[in-house]
């Protein structure tokens, strides 16, 4: 089906686990960048624990874009004229806007959008913080050191704290690297909804508990650790050291959301059969087999070589709801070893 100006559609989203809601805003001619005309979509302001109604259109309004780091501005895209089959016609309204759209893509998976909800969940004040900071130029100290207050990350290397809460000094900081361990640092995350990438190094904890955070990617040393507890965002994990670890990892729905990533070697996590994605960097030799019996669901696979053998690469089409498979340099597979799409 071709998109028509002012039509709205609803969908599931994957990542907020409820439907949300656009309009094609317009048709725009074919440019420099494809010959056929495009439909730019426009989301909207809308979450739904079912799908839209046409009795809801008239309450309906523009979603802005303007988490994080993001000013403030419709969230507008030019995508191929031919709607998904996900996307399912609500009815017409008439065009929330014309403003010109110089972003291309596919029809959104709503991780934007996502985001976007995620923001307007934190209180108001603390969102106003966060974008004051951003613009300030003053300057406060973290460990005895001058640090702007703009300042979106932090390593404890450079700027070496005992106490995490002093971090609370910087409204807008968002990324944070610790190469030892802080005992606040567990109440700070939790009480900060902006740090979503964390690094933790030399951490020397047998179990960590980061539940109530607000973590999306996470790099972690895996040393010694015997138990990993997992907040509902985490979307990514990647070790941080060489080998196999010894640790069993809790996960929202057993990983539907998550990606792990590996060096050298991985050891079965048969504690996440949703598990989402997996890559393998600095392979040297890695067997496949049995990889889909322990991770069924798996979408994305990712192996990147040393350079590196694969064994058994056939094993691949036992995924069955595989789309994004890639291997860098490596070998011991040919051609008729890869699945077709009809495969998997």
């Amino acid at each position: 089906m071709k998109a028509t100006a002012g039509e709205v559609y609803t969908v599931y989203n994957q990542y907020l686990k409820r439907y949300t809601a656009c309009q094609v805003a317009y048709i725009a001619p074919p440019d420099t960048v494809s010959k056929e005309s495009w439909a730019v979509v426009l989301s909207l302001d809308w979450v739904g624990d079912a799908p839209l109604t046409a009795e809801e259109l008239p309450h309906l309004r523009p979603l802005y874009k303007d988490f994080m780091y993001w000013s403030r501005d419709l969230h507008l895209l030019r995508v191929p004229l031919e709607v998904p089959p996900q996307y399912k016609l609500v009815g017409t309204l008439p065009s929330f806007t014309d403003q010109p759209c110089r972003s291309y893509g596919g029809w959104s998976d709503g991780y934007d959008v996502y985001l976007q909800i995620r923001w307007q969940a934190i209180p108001e004040e603390r969102r106003r913080a966060f974008k004051e900071a951003m613009e300030s130029e003053e300057k406060t100290e973290i460990g005895g050191i001058p640090v702007k207050v703009s300042s979106h990350r932090v390593t404890d290397q450079y700027e070496p704290f005992d106490s995490a809460l002093e971090l609370k000094a910087l409204p807008c900081l968002s990324t944070l690297i610790c190469e030892r361990w802080h005992p606040d640092l567990l109440e700070f995350l939790q009480e900060n909804p902006f740090v979503d990438e964390v690094t933790l190094l030399s951490h020397g904890q047998r179990t960590l508990d980061l539940r109530g955070t607000s973590i999306r990617k996470l790099m972690l040393d895996m040393t010694g650790l015997e138990e990993l507890w997992l907040c509902e965002g985490t979307e990514q994990l990647l070790f941080q050291n060489k080998g196999p670890d010894a640790c069993t990892i809790h996960a929202p729905e057993d990983g539907s959301g998550l990606t792990l990533q590996f060096i050298g070697e991985y050891r079965p996590h048969t504690e996440l059969p949703n598990l989402r994605g997996l890559h393998v960097i600095e392979l040297k030799d890695f067997d496949l087999t049995g990889l889909a019996a322990v991770h069924p669901h798996l979408k994305e696979l990712r192996l990147w070589g040393a350079p590196g053998n694969l064994g058994n690469f056939s094993a691949v089409g036992g995924f069955r709801e595989l789309t994004n498979l890639s291997t860098f340099d490596l070998f011991g597979f040919g051609a008729a070893d890869i699945p077709t799409p009809e495969q998997v």
